[in-house]
């Protein structure tokens, strides 16, 4: 019996030991621990959930939010591990865009209404020291639009659903028809609408048609597609599941887009081209500008950061 009691001090003994080293490594790193904690505490401050739900959630004012994109939570899977600092006012800038509001009336000060345009497209982008088109990836752009998402007011602002598209193609590759499809069906599934109601006929190239002609043919496809999306969120099957007051309640986040000319795909109109806009687009690019879109640029990494 003593011998048991022995063996059991000596496992308290090397336990206790390998918790004093555990706790004075992590007082060598205070730098780090406090990254970490600024992580969690943002993450909890703006009711982000991780828990995959495909329903929306109720927030502590009683607001219905949408639910995170799936895209998000790999995106935070990927840099979660390096605990980075959320770089709050960076966001804010960001969600300030994305909320903004038009003062209609004149000088005199009339009240606060929704833009005319009922829509919005914002862009973050990388800051360009060389003077070229494009720049380097990795500096934390997805991640901010990410944490842009995760937050309970603009979940609680976008009633009908945030969808996340990732646009990273091949270099100098178009859009085409399948592209753009499977994009569409994407959009319907995380917002919760069957993808079938979107009625969509297949895009065939006939024998020997000319490569231009197909080009055409092809565009026109997507056009009369791109309108039978807007059908489809116009229609009373889906509004009726937004419980705002505003006109677009839903954001679509393209994310790396390579092409400046994809952006306006994904500017769905209530019945075709020439009514106002259903939804919001936040867009992240490597891009040296977006003239369609407002601009945050982000900074390049800390020495800090980019060790982290």
């Amino acid at each position: 019996g003593s011998s048991v009691g022995g063996g059991g001090g000596t496992k308290r003994t090397k336990k206790s030991h390998r918790s004093h080293r555990s706790h004075r490594h992590k007082q060598e790193d205070p730098d780090r621990s406090s990254t970490k904690r600024d992580w969690e505490m943002y993450l909890n401050r703006h009711d982000a959930s991780f828990s995959g739900s495909v329903k929306s959630t109720s927030s502590t004012t009683g607001n219905m939010l949408a639910p995170i994109p799936k895209d998000v939570h790999r995106v935070f899977e990927c840099v979660r591990g390096s605990e980075p600092l959320p770089r709050e006012k960076l966001v804010s800038s960001v969600v300030r865009e994305l909320m903004m509001a038009r003062r209609d009336g004149g000088e005199d000060g009339g009240s606060v209404l929704e833009r005319d345009l009922g829509s919005v497209v914002v862009a973050i982008l990388s800051k360009h020291d060389n003077g070229g088109s494009s720049s380097d990836g990795g500096i934390g752009k997805s991640t901010l639009a990410g944490l842009v998402c995760v937050r309970g007011d603009v979940r609680s602002r976008y009633t009908q659903g945030v969808a996340w598209l990732n646009m990273r193609r091949q270099p100098d590759a178009s859009l085409n028809f399948e592209q753009y499809s499977k994009t569409l069906s994407d959009i319907c599934h995380q917002i919760g609408i069957q993808p079938h109601h979107l009625k969509l006929s297949p895009f065939v190239r006939t024998p020997c048609e000319d490569e231009a002609v197909a080009n055409v043919r092809m565009r026109l496809h997507m056009k009369e597609a791109r309108i039978a999306m807007g059908k489809l969120l116009s229609s009373s099957r889906f509004r009726k599941k937004a419980r705002s007051s505003r006109k677009t309640s839903l954001l679509i986040v393209l994310d790396d887009v390579a092409d400046e000319s994809d952006i306006e795909w994904f500017r769905f109109h209530r019945r075709g081209d020439g009514e106002k806009v259903l939804n919001d687009v936040l867009v992240t690019s490597r891009l040296g500008q977006i003239s369609t879109a407002t601009p945050i640029t982000v900074p390049a990494l800390s020495e800090q950061e980019g060790m982290n």
